[in-house]
């Protein structure tokens, strides 16, 4: 059968047999494709994916190649246009294993050993920590509980929005709601209704 990849804007076709390219990748990093879903980037240490023909624009659902430390986060920077300096930033994610960026026309998307799959595909997220996490997507809406990775005198953090449409960082509409956790503890957060974005700093979903 035959699966097509999509890198950069590149398109190669590929012939598979028994075992699934994607399913591979998929495996690789930390959830992602299932076999049937179109993956941008390489996950390699820096590169660009502009919006156009041959990437989309839309939500993505970006997934790490790095599985190391606590430490270790991959990146995936939102810029308004080809510009990449600091003043032309939309949006700026770092995870462990993945996370959910939006991208319009003329932007570009750069990646640090990352790889992005369109979340209307669905691909499988697994390990819902330090991310941008749908909630009714990702995570079931209602009560989330999550649990620190911090160490002792240590803060993690989660904040709650209504959407992904941003200037800096996440916020263009306010957030919802946020809250810190010491350490380890653990915390419910309550009644998070469908299509809210959920983004957790040092924290894990565990419920």
């Amino acid at each position: 059968m035959k699966r097509i990849m999509k890198f950069f804007g590149l398109v190669s076709v590929l012939t598979l047999t028994s075992c699934s390219l994607f399913e591979k990748i998929g495996e690789f990093f930390n959830g992602g494709a299932k076999g049937d879903d179109t993956v941008y980037g390489t996950g390699a240490a820096d590169e660009t994916l502009r919006v156009g023909p041959q990437f989309p624009e839309g939500e993505y659902v970006v997934f790490s190649r790095l599985q190391g430390a606590e430490a270790d986060r991959s990146e995936a920077t939102v810029y308004k246009s080809a510009s990449h300096s600091i003043t032309n930033v939309h949006f700026a994610t770092s995870f462990t294993t993945s996370s959910i960026v939006k991208v319009a026309k003329n932007q570009d998307l750069v990646l640090k050993y990352a790889v992005a799959i369109n979340i209307n595909s669905n691909p499988e997220v697994k390990d819902l920590k330090n991310g941008i996490f749908k909630v009714g997507t990702h995570v079931k809406a209602g009560d989330i509980k999550v649990k620190g990775l911090s160490s002792a005198g240590g803060a993690g953090m989660f904040t709650l929005y209504k959407s992904l449409n941003t200037l800096t960082g996440i916020a263009n509409d306010l957030s919802e709601y946020s809250g810190i956790v010491n350490g380890s503890e653990e915390y419910t957060i309550r009644n998070i209704p469908s299509g809210y974005y959920i983004e957790l700093d040092k924290l894990q979903i565990i419920a």
